[in-house]
């Protein structure tokens, strides 16, 4: 199995000693959005001010051109379909590589893909943009769900800032990973990992990334060529001479649903160093 067919696919610590820090409007990045091969993305922002903020939301394919996600037209309709992702919501949806919304003081602005992928089934999947005028705070949740629309597990993402580096640990052989370049120009991420002795390394190897465009991969994948043992358990470290936004999760092959695999969250830091 490999994230690009299958998988569409923070916490902050303030010190006691320091104030918080200000929030400020900037924009934000979506490593990954998906829809399609069971998977539906259901993307949430709250405005945490006193001050209305207009936002948009764009999201782009693995080349960087837009992608038109099918979105359920009312948020309100997400939320009530979010716990059983039900066909219905397709009627109501209009299709669209960018969105617009306002979200008021202390309010959450939800909606979610329609499940549906792309004209012949296909999975769709790729990065997103969100701008908005005021500090807005958020980020998405990828819903795996049965043949029959019932939801059997889900994994939550914030929102980020571009990074230089980013690092996963607690990782395995399947660990996954999705990698979005905001620049307009192409970026290359390198991409090394670690086992848990600290002993032996895999890697590096590099892979390029088309201005506003997406990655997503395995870590045993061929094509970013690691050559990780079966039993690889350890850590991950990418790293860019330009920004990019990373997010890693780990994958369990399990019988426990009819996917025959489990997600779940992994530590994940990005910094500059």
């Amino acid at each position: 199995m490999t994230l690009r067919l299958h998988v569409p696919f923070v916490a902050c610590a303030v010190s006691l000693l320091c104030a918080a820090p200000r929030l400020i409007a900037q924009d934000r990045f979506i490593a990954h959005v998906a829809d399609g091969g069971g998977f539906f993305t259901e993307v949430a922002f709250h405005n945490p001010g006193n001050n209305a903020a207009d936002c948009t939301l764009s999201t782009f394919d693995d080349q960087g051109n837009p992608l038109a996600l099918v979105y359920d037209a009312t948020a309100a309709g997400a939320i009530a379909l979010v716990h059983r992702h039900s066909h219905a919501i397709r009627a109501a949806a209009t299709l669209a590589s960018s969105i617009t919304f306002t979200v008021n003081p202390f309010a959450t602005f939800t909606t979610a893909t329609t499940g549906a992928g792309g004209a012949n089934g296909e999975v769709l999947q790729g990065g997103a943009v969100l701008s908005c005028n005021n500090p807005v705070i958020g980020g998405a949740t990828y819903w795996l769900t049965d043949s029959n629309g019932g939801i059997v597990t889900g994994i939550g993402v914030p929102a980020s800032a571009p990074t230089t580096f980013f690092r996963v640990v607690g990782g395995n052989y399947d660990t996954a990973f999705a990698i979005f370049n905001p620049s307009n120009s192409i970026a290359g991420v390198t991409i090394e990992a670690f086992d848990d002795t600290g002993a032996n390394s895999y890697g590096p190897t590099t892979i390029e990334i088309d201005p506003n465009g997406h990655y997503a991969f395995n870590a045993n994948a061929s094509v970013v060529n690691l050559n990780l043992p079966s039993d690889f358990s350890g850590s991950f470290r990418l790293n860019s001479g330009q920004q990019f936004v990373a997010l890693g999760f780990g994958v369990q092959f399990t019988g426990t649903n009819e996917a025959g695999y489990a997600l779940y969250t992994l530590p994940a830091v990005s910094s500059t160093n």
